[in-house]
């Protein structure tokens, strides 16, 4: 609101918009890599399927944040670029990206943990 009692709504850049949105679509091809590497998973040892199971969580939530990411982006092209789904946005975004570290977080230490067996297995 300015001084005359005017409310006054702040527009984000469509260049901005434009790369929320690619950030938006890079967001839900994560979540198809994780997806598919989850499935992969699935079908391999008994080890690799412990994996899948641990990433589970990360993958659902990286799914959710990167399609309600997405969502809030068209929002934002309907709501005339509004600072204030601007920032819903990047909140999706930040949800997205969080699992998708953990997911790989996961998946990496389980890695980890499987290359320290095999090597102290095939030392004896």
């Amino acid at each position: 609101m300015n001084r005359k009692g005017i409310i006054m709504k702040h527009k984000v850049s469509k260049q901005t918009v434009q790369a929320a949105k690619e950030h938006a679509l890079q967001s839900l091809k994560h979540s198809e890599a994780i997806e598919e590497l989850s499935q992969k998973l699935k079908t391999g040892n008994p080890t690799e399927q412990e994996q899948a199971k641990r990433i589970e969580p990360y993958k659902e939530s990286l799914q959710e944040h990167s399609e309600e990411f997405l969502v809030k982006v068209q929002q934002l092209q309907e709501d005339d670029n509004s600072r204030e789904t601007f920032v819903e946005c990047v909140e999706e975004h930040i949800k997205a990206t969080e699992a998708h570290i953990q997911a790989v977080k996961e998946f990496q230490s389980t890695c980890l943990t499987s290359l320290h067996s095999a090597e102290k297995n095939h030392a004896q």
